[in-house]
């Protein structure tokens, strides 16, 4: 049934008449909701991290997101330990219990998850985004300006590479990026946890789609597999010849972007989406696409939201809480949630941070409730 939720997405995103499209989209996307919720019953696994900030316990799959979670709780490292499963219905009087022994507690579960427990702190993470970048200017203007700087720079350093672009529709071409390019690039960037996608699955986009090659000295060494719909260039895959770093050190990964946005350019689009990303401001691929002036917006292919629960907080956590910067979700708006502190930073501040990030306001979170502030 998840699976199936997942094919219909695909499906749907393939439907020329917008407005069947959408209504398919949202139907897939609820089968989706549910059937993750009957696929955590009757438990789901509970697991125990711990670092020098304190202990925090964590529900779900013990997967990749997981440690990227852990990684940003502990950046100076952490140890996990498995504490067995616990019973769905009874995760909201668990999640009290523990809290009276553990700082907080967050909980991976289907959006459809019917009991939210009720703690001093709380707010959801919509897990991940899409990231957008509007072409609302010329393409030569696109990285104009002082807050540019950085990327501008990268760019200008990247193209003394003197790589060469072509877009493709060869399914020789298909063939050498599945096999050179995807599998070993998904292989190295994710390990054991790499969820690879059949040759069948990516040559059925590739036949609604095309292939953005960059070569050097007469090879092909980065590749990007992507679609064009409703004036939206959409970077669905990509990678590096035999997920080699080497090709990073020469640029690869700017050379992509910016010839992803060129072929976008040429063929008269109005925005690129550029892939998934984990929805915190502080995750190292959130931020690079975000240079390019990205906004976030909802990702149609998760049907999983992260629940972050306390009762009381160090200052030490509620810094690193409003360092991460989670991304929760108002209506069709994207916030930056931030936790009152005793820092100097003003609401204006953070409102300005928020819209940085391409995201619409800030959630505050206080002991006495939450509000929205919107740029």
């Amino acid at each position: 049934m998840q699976n199936g939720s997942h094919r219909l997405q695909q499906r749907a995103m393939n439907i020329r008449q917008p407005a069947i499209r959408r209504l398919l989209s949202r139907f897939a996307l609820e089968v989706g909701n549910i059937a993750l919720f009957l696929l955590h019953f009757p438990r789901l696994e509970v697991t125990l991290l711990t670092g020098t900030a304190g202990r925090v316990i964590y529900v779900g799959d013990p997967d990749g997101f997981m440690v990227s979670l852990a990684q940003a709780l502990f950046p100076d490292g952490y140890e996990k330990t498995s504490l067995g499963r616990t019973a769905v219905w009874k995760l909201p009087r668990q999640t009290h219990d523990w809290l009276r022994e553990y700082d907080l507690v967050f909980n991976k579960i289907s959006r459809f998850f019917p009991w939210q427990p009720r703690t001093t702190y709380t707010f959801s993470n919509v897990v991940s985004v899409y990231q957008i970048l509007p072409l609302d200017k010329p393409f030569d203007e696109l990285l104009a300006g002082g807050e540019n700087k950085r990327i501008r720079k990268e760019t200008h350093r990247m193209r003394r590479e003197n790589y060469e672009c072509r877009v493709s529709h060869d399914e020789a071409d298909l063939r050498y990026f599945y096999d050179r390019i995807y599998l070993p690039t998904t292989d190295r960037r994710h390990g054991e946890k790499a969820l690879i996608m059949p040759y069948e699955a990516v040559k059925d986009i590739f036949q609604h789609g095309f292939l953005v090659c960059l070569s050097l000295d007469n090879q092909m060494v980065a590749m990007d597999l992507c679609t064009l719909q409703d004036g939206t260039v959409h970077d669905m895959i990509g990678g590096v010849l035999d997920g080699d770093q080497h090709w990073m050190e020469r640029e690869a990964g700017i050379a992509s972007y910016w010839y992803v946005i060129k072929t976008a350019y040429d063929l008269g689009a109005h925005t690129v989406n550029f892939k998934v990303s984990i929805a915190w401001i502080s995750d190292g691929v959130f931020h690079f696409k975000q240079r390019w002036g990205c906004h976030a917006a909802p990702y149609p292919h998760v049907n999983s939201q992260l629940l972050v629960h306390a009762n009381q907080l160090t200052d030490t956590w509620r810094t690193r809480i409003n360092e991460i910067g989670f991304i929760t979700r108002q209506a069709n708006q994207f916030l930056l949630v931030q936790l009152d502190d005793s820092s100097t930073i003003t609401i204006e501040d953070r409102v300005t941070l928020a819209r940085k990030n391409g995201l619409a306001g800030v959630r505050l979170i206080r002991s006495t409730g939450a509000q929205s502030h919107f740029a």
